[in-house]
């Protein structure tokens, strides 16, 4: 009985580590701060093998305001707040942040 449930807790801890679907995930990592408090971190990427395509779950910091926020050559406005950024294939770029007053963070 021991056996069965050291198993079946290991295949739960495995798929929670792994995801649904073959989905991977990395751990979080954040850019340093600025002088404006700044910061943007990603918390996760969830990679979806059935259609070659990634989320990136990101946490913005910064005074309240619109930034542009860009990897893997594509962009989107975010304000402050965790978010999440649909991309094809995996994250291969750095993860930035730009405001046109605060300036520029980015993480990799």
């Amino acid at each position: 009985m021991r056996v069965v449930r050291a198993a079946l807790l290991t295949g739960v801890m495995l798929a929670a580590t792994v995801g649904v679907a073959g989905q991977a995930q990395a751990s979080s990592r954040c850019s340093a701060r600025n002088g404006y408090g700044e910061q943007i971190c990603i918390n996760s990427v969830s990679y979806n093998r059935a259609d070659d395509s990634s989320t990136v779950f990101f946490t913005l910091y910064g005074p309240n305001t619109d930034y542009r926020v860009s990897m893997n050559g594509d962009s989107a406005l975010y304000n402050p707040g965790s978010h999440a950024f649909g991309i094809a294939g995996h994250l291969s770029t750095q993860v930035c942040a730009t405001e046109s007053t605060y300036g520029r963070v980015c993480v990799s």
